[in-house]
């Protein structure tokens, strides 16, 4: 998402405001502070500043806890404070960016006296709530994950470029799928046998006895009513076999 404001392209979500808290023997002058960010992304491009923090009063001994939400795309934050006024946010590159989810304010010399230049040099994307997002990118609708987990049915051998002819994915969901890629022997507690045997044979499903019916059907689960079968056989022995 891109937010315009006086020429300046802003690649990246502006955060909100920031948590500060009491923590620490040592801390800036004694005075009443407020706290703000910057995020920034992995490209060099920045948010605009985010609002004000709740005001923070020490005694010039006591340190301030600054702890932020990284908005999408963020990589590092650039802590912002004031004294009632502007923000002031430091001006020197990277050794101010911090990394992580706080910034402890103890009074080492972090702040300097102007605020920084915002450049619109960042391309970045993230996914939030409201879907993925960026400059060049917005897909809307919600349910996006940055890591995609869970178990799958099988493992699949793709070649690429594909000329096989085969769509490898469509719109129907597969309620069972065996494609026999594992060890010899027996077929598996999947299926239940019905006549003679079944097993795994160099990542085939063969019949144990010759010249006779060898069946047997899947018991993992059930089927929708609506539904439709497939297999692929890849060989017949001469004349005697002309059923799956």
């Amino acid at each position: 998402m891109t937010n315009n404001t006086g020429g300046v392209g802003y690649q990246i979500n502006t955060p909100a405001a920031p948590g500060v808290s009491i923590s620490g023997g040592s801390g800036p002058t004694a005075n009443t502070y407020n706290y703000g960010i910057i995020a920034n992304d992995v490209f060099g491009g920045v948010s605009l500043i985010s609002p004000k923090s709740s005001p923070i009063t020490v005694n010039g001994s006591q340190g301030v806890l600054v702890t932020w939400t990284p908005v999408p795309g963020q990589a590092s934050a650039t802590v912002c404070r004031s004294t009632g006024g502007a923000l002031t946010c430091p001006t020197t590159g990277g050794g101010f960016q911090v990394t992580g989810l706080s910034f402890l304010d103890n009074g080492s010399g972090y702040f300097p006296s102007a605020p920084p230049s915002p450049t619109a040099t960042g391309f970045a994307a993230g996914a939030g709530s409201a879907g993925i997002e960026g400059p060049q990118i917005s897909l809307t609708g919600g349910g996006f994950k940055n890591t995609i987990s869970g178990a799958f049915t099988a493992n699949r051998t793709a070649t690429v470029p594909d000329v096989t002819g085969i769509v490898p994915v469509s719109s129907y969901v597969n309620s069972a799928y065996d494609n026999a890629t594992r060890s010899n022997g027996a077929i598996g507690s999947n299926w239940t046998i019905e006549q003679n045997g079944l097993n795994i044979a160099s990542n085939q499903i063969q019949g144990t006895t010759a010249a006779q019916s060898n069946s047997g059907f899947w018991n993992a689960n059930s089927f929708s009513p609506v539904q439709f079968a497939q297999t692929t056989i890849t060989a017949l022995n001469g004349a005697s076999d002309f059923r799956a």
